[in-house]
Order: structure tokens, then C-alpha cells, then sequence
């Protein structure tokens, strides 16, 4: 077939409809001068825009590469029109995915753009504008790339598959900007790490590190965004662009909300299992679930500092040292000892000397004690090395239960789902009798 017979017979179509050629350019996105050139066939148009095209006119897209209408004993062939449906959708959901891929290395890149302007030049403010318009690109060109795919398929053209193409497509639409807003969120705490304390961010000082905010922030917008696209799905499953068939809208309204009651339970039983850990971390930090002994007279705190016992071999971090000395009122003291200096005092609100000491116990952590007005001796708390540890391990063991409780949850939820979907399933008949 000549190019030339393909073009005169879009100019033919576009002429008994009455368009013009910016008409048409405008429906199809193009440039007229695009529409002039196939015209003259100097060139032909995008694979991608040949079913709409063929829309347009009311004719098949075979007719309209063949450069003329099917002769009568064409037009009627099943088999040949299903074949050509089958083409359209497998062809338009494999440049979908492959175009899908390429909007994603907009946030992929944005990513490493970020971790270069952290990691190289230490500027997490500016990393994490270069991520988000890394994203903000990745969404931008989800979107049109959906417009498109979705313009390309018509009912006429795919048939009834056509409604569950364009689902498909706004399914995996939904997927990649749960991934985009997810990077998103996860970048969003470096606007914290200023300049002043950006070291932080390397050392692990703060009392909740990067990635645990990362974490907390990018998985909460992905988990809230997909509660989100179980709330609208059932609407746009009815309504256009997306226009499914009213028993395939049906079943498929009715599958998804049986998924998104699932979801909404699942979410709020997570909901409450992270406020009752957050209340509990709260109430009852690692600092308050230290016990060490407590010496109410000077003579018995004496006798625990001057006992000789040897340093075990024990190195905290700098995040274990905050969560362990973090003070459980203002009034409070955290009073470090070293071996080194030999000697100590416990001083009062004047921060004058009350009594002093000798430092012989070299297991002996941090003292903790809420000062007092002249001489009077505090109560205070010798916190030794095995103090501080068993601290750390409970606390370490309250984080694990509630990870496995969130297992838990997350296991209930998917055996229910697949327990619905299995009620759900049509069963086969029952043989029939002899």
C-alpha cells in the first residue's frame, strides 16, 4: 500500500465531515501543519493516534491504513474484528507500561538528585526540591500519558473490553502516583535538618532519626492514598473517562468494596495500634523503664560509688544515650561519671557542692537526682552499665511486640480478603445424576 492513498483518504474522511484541518488538530493534540503533512504524505501519524482517528471518522483502522473502505465480504468477519480488538488492547496496555517506567524515573532521579545534594554538598533543604520536582515531573507526565491512552481507546473500536482496559490503565495511573507521592512524603523531613544541625543527620543524635521519619511519612501517604482510590474507584468505575458496562461497572463496584472494607479496617486497626504505641512510648520512655538502685543517705550513696568494680565492656550509641538520659521532669539532674576524674559532687539548686565523693565504681553510668535547696542530700539514683542495658532490651522488646502486632494485623487482614474471595468464587455445578 502507498503512503499516498492513506493520506488522500484522511483528507477525503476530513472533508465529508466538514472539519478543517486545525479542527482536526485540535481533537487529535496536534499541530494542523502535523495533519497537513499527512495529508500529503510526507509522513504518517503516530500508531498510537490511529484508532482515534479512526473514531473520528467512523471507520476501522484497518480501512484507514488501507487508504479505503472494506469491501462488503470484509465487513463482517467476527473473527477478523475480534483479532483486531485483541491487537489494540495488547498493544495499547504494553506502551502504557513501558511509558509508565519512564514517568517513574522522574521520582527515581529526583531520589538520587536528593541523596547527591545531602550526601555531596549538604544541603538536605535543597535536596529536597530537587526530589519533589522530581516527582512533580513523574506525575505531570503519568497523567498526560494516561489522557492519551485512554483517548485511544474507543468502544467502537476495542469493544466491551474497552471499559476494562481503561480500569486497568487508571489502576496502574493510581499506582505510580502512590509511588511519586510516596517519595514525596519520605523526602519531606529533610527541611528539617538546617544547616545548624545537619550533622545530625549522618550521626544519629536526633531523637528520632531520617529514616524512621521517612518511613513514617512516605508509608502513611501511600497507605492514605490508597484508601483514597478505594473510596473513588466505585465512582469512576461508572462514570467517564473510564465508562464500564453496567454489569461489569457492577461487579466491579462490588469487588472493590468488598477490597476496601478490608482496607479501612485493616487501616484503623493499624490507626490505633500506632496510638497506643505512641501513648505508651510516651508515658513510659526508655529513660523511665531504668532501675537502678536508689540511696536516700549520704553514707549508703558512699558506699555504692566507693565499691571497686571493674567497667564492663559496654559502648552505647549516641541515640541510646539520649533515649537514656532524657529527663523525666525539669528539675532533674543527669549527672555523667568517668573513672578518670576520680572524685564527684552532688550539688544543690545553687549549684553548690552538698557533699563530695570518691568514684571508685566504674560501672556506674549517669547519676539521676532533682536537686535540692542547701545541704540537704537528694535521693539519688545509680544508674550502672546493667541498669541501662536491661532499660534498652525492655525497650527494645516493647518495639518488637508491637512490630509483631502489626504482622498480626496485616495477616488477619490478607487471610479475610482471600477468605471473601473465596466465598465469592462462583462454585461448579453439582454432576448431574445417572
Amino acid at each position: 500500500m502507498e503512503a499516498k492513498t492513506m493520506g488522500s483518504f484522511l483528507a477525503a474522511l476530513r472533508k465529508a465531515a466538514g472539519m478543517t484541518q486545525r479542527e482536526l488538530a485540535e481533537q487529535l493534540h496536534v499541530s494542523d501543519k502535523a495533519v497537513s503533512r499527512w495529508e500529503r504524505d510526507e509522513c504518517a501519524p503516530d500508531l498510537a493516534l490511529i484508532p482515534v482517528i479512526a473514531e473520528i471518522f467512523s471507520v476501522t483502522c484497518d480501512e484507514l491504513l488501507r487508504g479505503g473502505r472494506d469491501r462488503g465480504d470484509q465487513t463482517g468477519d467476527p473473527a477478523k474484528a475480534d483479532k483486531q480488538r485483541q491487537w489494540i488492547l495488547r498493544k495499547t496496555r504494553s506502551k502504557f507500561i513501558s511509558h509508565t517506567l519512564l514517568a517513574l524515573l522522574g521520582p527515581a532521579l529526583g531520589a538520587v538528585a536528593a541523596a547527591g545534594a545531602v550526601l555531596g554538598f549538604l544541603r538536605a533543604v535543597l535536596g529536597f526540591w530537587l526530589g519533589a520536582a522530581g516527582c512533580l515531573v513523574g506525575a505531570v507526565v503519568q497523567l498526560v500519558l494516561w489522557n492519551g491512552a485512554v483517548l485511544s481507546l474507543s468502544d467502537d473500536r476495542a469493544g466491551d473490553a474497552a471499559g476494562l482496559c481503561r480500569y486497568e490503565l487508571l489502576r496502574r495511573t493510581e499506582g505510580a502516583l502512590l509511588i511519586c507521592a510516596g517519595v514525596l512524603a519520605a523526602l519531606l523531613p529533610l527541611n528539617g535538618y538546617t544547616p545548624r544541625n545537619m550533622l545530625y543527620l549522618f550521626q544519629g543524635q536526633l531523637p528520632t532519626p531520617y529514616w524512621s521519619q521517612a518511613a513514617a511519612t512516605g508509608g502513611g501517604t501511600v497507605l492514605l492514598g490508597l484508601l483514597l482510590c478505594r473510596a473513588l474507584n466505585p465512582i469512576l468505575a461508572r462514570h467517564a473517562p473510564v465508562s464500564l458496562p453496567p454489569e461489569t461497572a457492577k461487579e466491579t463496584v462490588r469487588r472493590v468494596r468488598a477490597r476496601s472494607r478490608v482496607a479501612w479496617t485493616l487501616a484503623a486497626a493499624l490507626s490505633a495500634t500506632a496510638l497506643v504505641q505512641g501513648a505508651v512510648t510516651l508515658i513510659w520512655p526508655t529513660a523511665a523503664l531504668i532501675n537502678g538502685a536508689v540511696c536516700d543517705t549520704v553514707d549508703e550513696f558512699r558506699a555504692v560509688m566507693s565499691t571497686n568494680v571493674p567497667a564492663p565492656e559496654v559502648d552505647f550509641t549516641n541515640q541510646e544515650l539520649m533515649a537514656l538520659t532524657q529527663q523525666r521532669n525539669e528539675n532533674q539532674l543527669i549527672q555523667f561519671q568517668s573513672g578518670l576524674e576520680g572524685r564527684g559532687q552532688i550539688r544543690n539548686r545553687d549549684q553548690e557542692a552538698v557533699i563530695s565523693y570518691s568514684l571508685r565504681n566504674q560501672s556506674v553510668v549517669f547519676l539521676r537526682y532533682t536537686p535540692l535547696d542547701g545541704d540537704q542530700f537528694p535521693a539519688v539514683e545509680v544508674v550502672t552499665y546493667a541498669d541501662a542495658q536491661s532499660a534498652l532490651d525492655r525497650s527494645a522488646l516493647r518495639q518488637t511486640c508491637f512490630l509483631a502486632l502489626y504482622v498480626l494485623e496485616a495477616a488477619a487482614a490478607l487471610v479475610w480478603a482471600l477468605c471473601r474471595r473465596r466465598a465469592a468464587a462462583p462454585r461448579p455445578a453439582p454432576p448431574a445424576g445417572p
